[in-house]
């Protein structure tokens, strides 16, 4: 009867703090690939150097699809949804070889990148 009792009382506590690893966990889970990739792109746009600024935006925006898999339960939706969003201007604005409007994009995708989990 009292080990009964103990899992009883043992089982809902190790769940509550399983959640609470998972909701508080994020920027454990982010990794550093995608702010590598942010980097190389903003080095690719700041030399303007297009076709390879579009091919890291290709795996910038692969990587941070793997990330958004692992973090999307302990992040806020309305940080992933920005950075989606940014990435997507991002794109745009690559294509249309706009520098300066490139490197304002990049700053804030670095921005939400590094709110992700604080």
């Amino acid at each position: 009867m009292n080990s009964e009792k103990a899992v009883a009382y043992l089982l809902p506590i190790a769940a509550i703090i399983l959640f609470l690893v998972i909701m508080l966990s994020p920027s454990y889970f982010k990794g550093q690939d995608v702010h590598q990739e942010i980097n190389r792109l903003t080095r690719d746009v700041a030399e303007e150097n297009w076709d390879s600024a579009t091919a890291r935006l290709l795996l910038l925006d692969i990587e941070w699809q793997r990330v958004v898999n692992r973090i999307q339960f302990g992040a806020e939706r309305e940080e992933i949804n920005s950075l989606s969003r940014s990435l997507a201007r991002l794109q745009g604005v690559i294509n249309a070889e706009d520098k300066d409007s490139a490197l304002a994009e990049l700053a804030e995708v670095n921005y939400y990148w590094l709110a992700i989990g604080r």
